[in-house]
């Protein structure tokens, strides 16, 4: 394994709570569907939350999703933007 997918794998452990056995299929999976894409790329999205894991797939979110997501969050706390 080298440098960026161990990288990668402890991003995964750690945002998703996973562990190496189910994080590498993981990662595998989300180059194959990304065939332009790298592990450098994985790992910047991952970093900025344009990733989600959801049903053992990895996903990319889009802008959209994301404000409608952030809004959810800020409105349970009381808050919330347009």
């Amino acid at each position: 394994m080298d440098k960026k997918q161990h990288i990668v794998l402890e991003i995964l452990m750690i945002r998703f709570g996973l562990n190496s056995n189910l994080a590498l299929p993981l990662v595998q999976k989300w180059l194959q569907t990304h065939p332009t894409s790298s592990l450098d790329k994985l790992r910047k999205l991952l970093l900025t939350g344009k990733v989600s894991l959801k049903n053992g797939t990895l996903y990319d979110v889009n802008p959209k999703e994301m404000n409608v997501l952030t809004n959810k969050m800020l409105a349970e706390n009381g808050l919330f933007f347009y």
